[in-house]
Parts: structure tokens; sequence; C-alpha cells
């Protein structure tokens, strides 16, 4: 059976009427969540097909810090330029 993931953590929808909260079993599925959300990812499950899982898994912790690298360079680069305090006032 395939998994419908809720906003929020990796359970199934059918999983969230056997959560226990505060000593009781919820007991029902929220009807918001009965439909749930589909998420494509480049690496599921941090993997690769073709390839060990070690390798996909550190691959996907390059790609991801690649990709954080780039966009705080970018947000960096709109950003004002430094103040040189070294710089003597005139």
């Amino acid at each position: 059976m395939e998994c419908v993931y809720i906003p929020w953590g990796e359970w199934c929808v059918d999983e969230m009427a056997d959560l226990v909260s505060g000593g009781t079993q919820l007991g029902y599925t929220p009807s918001g969540m009965e439909s749930g959300f589909e998420l494509s990812t480049l690496f599921p499950d941090y993997s690769m097909a073709g390839m060990p899982e070690w390798t996909g898994y550190i691959l996907s912790a390059v790609v991801g810090v690649a990709l954080l690298v780039i966009f705080f360079k970018i947000v960096s680069s709109t950003m004002k330029d430094k103040i040189d305090f070294k710089k003597k006032a005139a």
C-alpha cells in the first residue's frame, strides 16, 4: 500500500487513527488530512537508482549543501557593501 503523507511527518494517513496522545488513541483521521499530498524529490529516501545506498546518501548531502551555498551567495550579493572600519575618516 502506498503511503499518503500528512503535512508534518512521515506517517501514513491510515496510521493517524492509531496515534496515541496523552494516553488516548486518536481513533480517527481528521478530514483535512485524508487526501494528503504528493511530493516528488530528486533523491527519494536519500538514494538513486543503480547506486549503493551510501553513495546516494552522500550525494544528496553534497547537492543540498551546494544548493544552500548558491542560495546564500545570491542573497548576500544583493546586500549592501560592507563598511570598512579600518579606513580612517577624512
